[in-house]
């Protein structure tokens, strides 16, 4: 029996659906521009003070309500409460300290007692870029669609198909919790790093229509390592109008 040392396959075809009409991604054509709904200059009110949120270089930075959600800072809200904020580029991630233990100048970086970056946040940080490189809205997570991509992750392992392993269509797992009218799915397994992975998904047609479509305004991503070892991916995007 030949052996194969890595196993790399990205599903072909990427699933898409509109209302309750299921198609195929190469016969999607859009008709419609998505609605984004952003709010600005949102007062933010911590302990009834008031938070003016300032960058780095104390440059007022105006808070966001997009689509229900607001987004603000770290640093802001962090120094706010009299926390220090370390950024290490190299190792992308952040850290807070109480000024109290830390201080300004011989603060020391642990990657191994930080907060790392996921494997699922950083293939959203990329996606958004190349989002963002075509003039297209960013994607922001959705726990009901994060819950449903960690089914299917799971089930790829048995079934690696936008059919699901009882049969039903890879949307059914939408059924419950999700709000949208448009949605798809991009699968892949063998691939451990999440800058392979999306470099994949962009150089197949569907998949990267999936990434692309302009109507997606939330995704959920889900990355599962099996007993064998081998690398699973789930993203289940949704947009609504």
């Amino acid at each position: 029996m030949k052996m194969i040392e890595k196993l790399k396959y990205v599903l072909l075809g990427a699933a898409l659906m509109l209302c309750v009409i299921f198609v195929s991604s190469d016969a999607i054509a859009v008709t419609y521009e998505k609605l984004i709904n952003v709010t600005t200059g949102v007062r933010i009110f911590i302990d009834d003070r008031e938070m003016i949120p300032t960058d780095i270089n104390n440059n007022v930075v105006d808070v966001l309500l997009y689509n229900g959600t607001t987004y603000l800072p770290v640093r802001a809200i962090a120094e706010f409460n009299d926390y220090k904020v370390v950024w290490d580029d190299q190792n992308s991630f952040v850290k807070l300290y109480t000024k109290d233990d830390a201080n300004d100048d011989n603060t020391q970086i642990n990657p191994s007692t930080d907060i790392a970056i996921s494997p699922e946040d950083t293939v959203l940080t990329i996606m958004n870029e190349l989002r963002e490189e075509n003039g297209l809205p960013l994607l922001y997570k959705e726990e009901s669609l994060k819950k449903a991509a960690e089914i299917r992750v799971k089930e790829l392992k048995s079934r690696f198909d936008h059919i699901r392993p009882t049969g039903e269509e890879w949307h059914t797992v939408l059924m419950e919790g999700v709000s949208y009218t448009i949605a798809g799915e991009n699968l892949a397994m063998g691939y451990s790093d999440p800058q392979e992975v999306v470099e994949a998904w962009m150089g197949s047609e569907g998949h990267r229509e999936n990434i692309l479509e302009s109507r997606f305004d939330r995704v959920g991503i889900s990355h599962y390592i099996d007993s064998k070892g081998i690398h699973y991916w789930a993203q289940t995007f949704a947009g609504s109008n």
